[in-house]
């Protein structure tokens, strides 16, 4: 955990000194060890959306999820769980995705029974996604449409996450599998926009931005503190964020997943 004071919300979650927060770069592979002593399940959440000076996808997704992995397997911890990203893929331009899967790879050839779990875009109270989304829309009276609004997602709300996660953590058939976790919505970027103003009550002047001129914003905005969006970021939008054989994937676990359409309109 990066800030664990920020997390001591949980602490009464369980039982009195049953969840403990503690502090650990997961690119110091022995203090990672250090920690899994007599532990039973690991799961990895550990991610960035975007790189600074100091946080580097290939350092973050591979090279940390690999010291996860290589920790488990020195305790002998088989049940590990990694949580990874949908539609990840190591000939992708995004280094965001690049790193994905070279962390995937690298957790299975350290440890072949460990879980893979690939959500798509996940939703929430506390989420960067529809939250920025409808930020954007309370102060701007344009959104913009990047890649002209097609890009297509199946949104996925977090505690639907949770019980899979919770699921996994307590049974050891899924070992080696990985899964891909999608909403039950496949949904374009102009169909998230829709949902979220017409779930505001407000209008919204729609600006579609061409791939190619959005990076060009990306480029001249890279400097500049909080900037909008990456290149990188832009990069993913290229490409579709639903799972491969159009499933939610929740069946495996007998759960029938929430909607965004239902979460807006709640």
């Amino acid at each position: 955990m990066r800030a664990p004071q920020n997390a001591n919300y949980l602490r009464p979650m369980g039982k009195v000194g049953q969840v403990t927060c503690l502090k650990c770069n997961i690119l110091d592979a022995k203090k990672i060890e250090d920690y899994l002593d007599d532990v039973e399940v690991v799961i990895n959440l550990v991610g960035i959306l975007a790189e600074d000076t100091n946080q580097k996808f290939y350092q973050i997704h591979s090279l940390g999820a690999k010291n996860i992995a290589q920790a488990c397997f020195n305790q002998k911890i088989k049940h590990f769980i990694h949580i990874s990203a949908l539609g990840i893929d190591t000939d992708s331009r995004s280094k965001y995705s690049q790193s994905k899967a070279e962390g995937e790879r690298l957790i299975k050839s350290i440890l072949k029974e460990s879980i893979i779990l690939r959500p798509s875009v996940i939703f929430g109270n506390y989420d960067n996604f529809i939250n920025k989304f409808k930020k954007m829309a309370s102060i701007s009276p344009f959104m913009p449409l990047i890649g002209n609004g097609r890009t297509k997602f199946q949104p996925l709300y977090v505690e639907d996450l949770i019980s899979v996660i919770e699921i996994l953590s307590n049974n050891k058939k899924f070992f080696g599998k990985t899964i891909e976790l999608g909403g039950p919505e496949i949904l374009s970027l102009e169909d998230i926009f829709d949902l979220i103003i017409e779930s505001e009550g407000i209008k919204r002047k729609y600006i579609p931005i061409p791939f190619f001129w959005a990076k060009i914003v990306a480029i001249m905005s890279y400097f500049l503190p909080n900037a909008p969006i990456t290149l990188d970021q832009i990069k993913l939008l290229e490409q579709d964020n639903i799972t491969n054989d159009f499933n939610t994937g929740f069946q495996k676990f007998n759960l029938i997943p929430y909607s965004l359409k239902s979460y807006v309109y709640r």
